[in-house]
């Protein structure tokens, strides 16, 4: 996987699934690092608590190609 993480304020706020990283987290429901994605009707991540907001992002990788 690439190590390109980028600011969250640059991050798709269209439903899109993007990898997250999180200085804050609790360890078991929010982790470091994980998936999540903009709730546009909720206007907040969808996978993230109020007080664990994400403050990096990348995109996923590609898949490999034969499951493409």
């Amino acid at each position: 996987m690439c190590n390109n993480w980028q600011s969250i304020e640059t991050a798709p706020k269209d439903g899109t699934s993007i990898i997250v990283y999180r200085p804050v987290y609790d360890g078991d429901y929010i982790p470091e690092v994980g998936m999540d994605y903009w709730h546009k009707r909720l206007n907040c991540w969808g996978k993230s608590r109020e007080n664990t907001p994400p403050a990096k992002w990348q995109p996923f990788p590609k898949p490999p190609k034969e499951l493409e």
